[in-house]
């Protein structure tokens, strides 16, 4: 089983933000002992991740300067299964997503399409801003994709639940 899968969340050249998935410590369980094969046939979902920031020191990251922004070590009926679908969602309809999740520690998002106005070239430019919540910690975390790069997180998303529905245990 693989250890991590990362998604690099902002990067300005000094310090970057990744979502830190950790598969190890993550579980999709069935309705039965037989690993589920579809979602529809999945039961529960525990995930484990965070957010870490690590900053550059000449142009390299230094590792032993990370530090844990944001953790959701058990993310119990977590999200993040249909937050790919949610973000399309509100990419298409334009409707934001706002909604208590149920399970504690849980992971709480909301997500928002919001206008912005370009004052250098009085354009107006569109950004999906993403807030995280942990219901158990009233820890929080924030940040904000183009539209290119939210498809791609969504990209990123479904690839880490392929992975763990392939790796799925019975009850």
């Amino acid at each position: 089983m693989k250890r991590k899968f990362d998604f690099v969340i902002y990067d300005d050249g000094f310090n970057r933000d990744i979502l830190h998935f950790y598969p190890r410590g993550s579980h999709v369980h069935g309705h039965t002992d037989e690993p589920p094969t579809t979602w529809k046939t999945v039961y529960k979902v525990y995930y484990s991740w965070a957010v870490i920031r690590h900053y550059y020191y000449d142009g390299e990251i230094e590792p032993e300067s990370s530090e844990k922004l944001f953790d959701m070590s058990m993310d119990e009926c977590s999200e993040l299964p249909n937050l790919s679908a949610i973000i399309k969602n509100v990419i298409e309809t334009g409707e934001s997503f706002d909604y208590p999740t149920f399970g504690q520690p849980a992971g709480e998002w909301c997500i928002k399409k919001v206008k912005c106005h370009n004052v250098f070239d009085d354009s107006e430019d569109v950004i999906y801003e993403f807030r995280v919540f942990n219901n158990l910690t009233n820890q929080g975390y924030r940040f904000s994709f183009n539209e290119i790069e939210a498809l791609e997180f969504c990209d990123w998303l479904d690839a880490v639940n392929q992975y763990m529905l392939e790796h799925s245990e019975g009850i």
